[in-house]
């Protein structure tokens, strides 16, 4: 099948893990009956959501600030 320019070529990324992390690793991939990959894509992506909603989170919680939209208690 011909490579076309809507489609998007995964990227191959190289990770090391103590052996205590890849026995954490094993053992949440034996409890959820998939593999490695989908445990660590799903950590990642995870991860990759928290620290996007936090950081706009704050951001939009300066610009209030700046702007004097918050509430003074005293």
């Amino acid at each position: 099948m011909p490579f076309s320019e809507t489609q998007t070529q995964a990227q191959v990324v190289s990770i090391r893990f103590s052996p205590d992390m890849l026995a954490r690793l094993d053992e949440a991939t034996a409890c959820r009956g998939c593999s490695r990959t989908e445990i660590i894509k799903d950590a990642v992506s995870g991860y990759l959501d928290n620290f996007f909603w936090f950081e706009k989170a704050v951001s939009q919680g300066l610009d209030d600030l700046r702007a004097d939209r918050v509430a003074h208690i005293k």
